[in-house]
């Protein structure tokens, strides 16, 4: 994308004057995967279909449960028993229509390492360390950034790769 578009300029008119066309530009190239649906990645996934990303690619397995509901703002009781990806897709769909946002309902331990290459970023949320340390090693091959958090209450904890990092002061 070499240039974006009225609605576009208009949509994003307060993000561009912060941040710059340029910077705008590649946030609107970005495909990001976030796996694990919680309540940390909620608030990670509407910033960033908010910021206008160009997809978002929503990896969980696991089902809705009760105790979700009272942590989760883009799940809704409705959504007990269905996969919490798919839940979660529909409502950040409806934050930013044009954001893709994509669901893959399978394990994280079942895919192939080629899987975690393509994605501009990789952003785990509450994971377990081998899970961690697997995919980490493989994004430093492809020279990518990788992200894993996780919150527990009051307490939480961010690691951030981003392979390389120019500071300019």
């Amino acid at each position: 994308m070499t240039s974006i578009s009225k609605d576009e300029a208009a949509i994003y008119d307060r993000q561009i004057r912060l941040w710059g066309l340029d910077a705008q530009q590649r946030i609107g190239k970005a495909h990001i995967l976030i796996a694990s649906v919680r309540a940390l990645s909620n608030e990670v996934c509407k910033n960033l279909a908010l910021a206008g990303v160009a997809s978002i690619t929503l990896l969980d397995h696991e089902i809705v449960k009760e105790h979700d509901l009272g942590s989760q703002f883009l799940l809704h009781e409705d959504d007990i028993g269905k996969n919490r990806a798919e839940s979660a897709a529909r409502n950040i769909q409806l934050l930013n229509p044009r954001v893709h946002v994509y669901v893959d309902t399978e394990d994280i331990s079942e895919k192939p390492d080629s899987y975690f290459e393509s994605f501009s970023i990789v952003c785990l949320i509450h994971s377990d360390y081998e899970t961690m340390i697997r995919v980490n090693q493989l994004r430093r091959k492809v020279k990518k950034p990788f992200y894993v958090a996780d919150a527990f209450g009051w307490f939480g904890y961010i690691f951030c790769d981003l392979v390389e990092h120019v500071y300019i002061p």
